[in-house]
This record gives C-alpha cells, structure tokens and sequence, in this order.
C-alpha cells in the first residue's frame, strides 16, 4: 500500500513538471507582439549644383551642345573639380567627333594640362593622361612623346625622394639599434646616412647628439638637440643633456637657451601651407594647425584616403568580417571600387 503510494506521489510529481513548463510556455506565447521596430529614414545629402550641371553636361547628345555646356561648367566653377573633369570631357568628345580640327583638341588638351585652382594633380598624372588620349586617337604623337618624357622624369623624382626618405627610416634604426650595441662607430655612420637622406629626421639628430655629448662635443651636441627640439618633443633625458650642452658652451647658464629654441622655431615654421606626397596625385597641399606650441613643430605624415582605402581595416575591426567576408562583399559590387 505504501509502495503504491509513493508511486502515485511520483507520477504525480512527474506530471506537475512536466505541465509547469508548457504553462509557461503559454504565458509565453500569450503575451502581444510589440510593434514593429521602424526602419531608419536614411537622408541622402543632396547633390552639388557644380556636380549636378556637370552630370547634365555630360549627358547631351550632340557633340556641339555638349561641349558649349562643358564650357559654362568650366565658367561657372573655375576652382571646383569639375572645372578638370570637364576639360577632359572637352578632350574627348573633340577627338571623337572632331578629328580634324586639330587646334581645337590641341587647345583642349593645353587647358587640361594647365594648373586649375582648387584643384591639385601632379604634372606627371595629367601628362601621362593627355599623351594616352593623344596616343590612341593617333594625334599630335610627337608631342604627346615630349609629354610622356617629362611626366616620366618627374615621376622617377617623385619616385627617389620617396625611396630615400623610406630608405632614412632604415638607417636611421640600424644607427640607433648599434648605439644600443654600444657599436659608436657604425651608430654615427648610419645616423648621418639617414640625415643625408631625409635632413630633418627628429630621432637622428638626437642619436647623433647623444654620442657628441658622450664624446665631449657639447657644440656638436647642442646643435643636433636644438634641431631635434624644434621638430619634436625631447624626452626628459634628452632634455637634460642638452641643457647640460647649452651650459658648457655658454658659462654655465641657461640664459638665453629659450630665446634660441624659439628662433629656431619660428624660422622651421614660416607660414601655414604644406605639401604632402600622394600617390595619386603627386604633392597635394594642406594647412598647418594655426595653433604654434611654444616648442614643437607639428609633423604632417599622411595625405587624404584614397576612395575606399580603410574600408577592409573599418569593416574588420569594427565589424568583425573575416578576410572571406570581405572579398565576397567586394566580389558582389557593395563595396564599390578602390581607388587606382
């Protein structure tokens, strides 16, 4: 009797957990749906009038009608980027439709290569641009071989004083690493190849003063500080030497040492516009911080992204896409087309 008991008080037991789970399940699945969440309205900004009558430009038919409205494009806005697109636009519907009037593509080629305003391209990039056009319509070939000559020699410059400044990183580390080494000799030698190639290089000028400070050379010392100083913060030590530098070649004192920075300072920093390498355009210009430190010059190391240059590292870190994620969204078109 008793066993039969215990069975019943299990199966029972049994029976209300079982049942618990479903009741709740129904108070689940009996409470209303919220409503539904609404899609953000997305604000396209609204296109530029320079840019909309440059697409409306584009867009005619005939030759004629189209070149005159490129034209008042150029009018209208002289110093935007359409004023160049529209030139080369010019270019070719000349070539296209007007093969024979060669003074009017060799006009139209001439405004493309002439500086426009506000707008900033290498000499190499538009040479290279306007001997292609010339090159496959088969116009003006020795010209456009004169072009190409020029915007080669400038490129290959371009090309040097980006390899020798890359080339300063190097040597400049290599000394650095043999000053560590205690390698003093072979230290002085790589520091000064890499001010050779880039003369200013903070982190040269100041390995090359702490090994004439530690020789004695408090002159030597005192110069490659003051010109490391101005470029970039000293660390504390570094600080502290050459103010021991200033002191031996001044009769112990500090007077006038910040006169000196300041100097120095205000001749490194004439004005506020700067170039910067592209690799697109060449040089393209910039605007330093109106803001002047009391002691450190600003340093401007990278030109504006090209078209979609951080998207992989964006999408990645912020994301988290995989490397196949990426290159299927790239493959489909969503992620539109790197700058060439």
């Amino acid at each position: 009797m008793k066993t039969r008991t215990s069975l019943n008080a299990v199966g029972l037991m049994s029976c209300l957990l079982i049942s618990l789970p479903a009741a709740h399940a129904q108070q689940i699945a009996s409470v209303p749906a919220g409503p539904p969440a609404k899609t953000p309205t997305v604000i396209l900004p609204a296109v530029p009038p320079e840019q909309k009558a440059f697409d409306e430009a584009r867009r005619i038919k005939e030759p004629q009608k189209k070149i005159e409205a490129l034209e008042k494009v150029i009018k209208d806005y002289p110093e935007r980027f359409v004023a160049f697109q529209a030139r080369n636009e010019i270019l070719d519907a000349l070539i296209k439709n007007f093969p024979d009037q060669k003074e009017r593509i060799h006009t139209a080629a001439e405004k493309i290569l002439e500086p426009t305003q506000g707008v900033v391209f290498s000499n190499n990039v538009t040479t290279l641009m306007v001997a292609s056009k010339l090159m496959e319509a088969g116009l003006f070939l020795d010209w456009a071989e004169e072009l190409i000559k020029k915007g080669s020699a400038q490129y290959e410059d371009e090309q040097a004083k980006a390899l020798r400044r890359q080339r300063a990183r190097y040597q400049d580390v290599w000394g650095r690493i043999n000053l560590k080494q205690g390698k003093i000799k072979e230290a002085k030698r790589n520091l000064k190849l890499a001010l050779i190639n880039e003369p200013d290089l903070p982190s040269a000028l100041v390995g090359l003063a702490q090994i004439a400070e530690k020789s004695g050379d408090h002159k030597a010392a005192l110069e490659y500080f003051t010109s490391a100083a101005v470029k970039s913060p000293l660390k504390k030590t570094d600080r502290q030497l050459m103010e021991t530098a200033y002191r031996a070649t001044h009769h112990d004192s500090l007077t006038g040492l910040e006169e000196m920075l300041d100097d120095r300072y205000r001749k490194l920093n004439p004005g506020l516009r700067f170039e910067l390498p592209h690799p697109l355009a060449g040089r393209v210009p910039g605007v330093r911080n109106p803001i002047n430190f009391s002691r450190t010059a600003l340093e401007y190391r990278r030109p504006p992204p090209l078209l979609g240059e951080h998207t992989d590292e964006v999408l990645t870190e912020y994301l988290g896409l995989s490397p196949l994620q990426l290159r299927q969204l790239r493959a489909s078109g969503a992620l539109g087309k790197l700058a060439e």
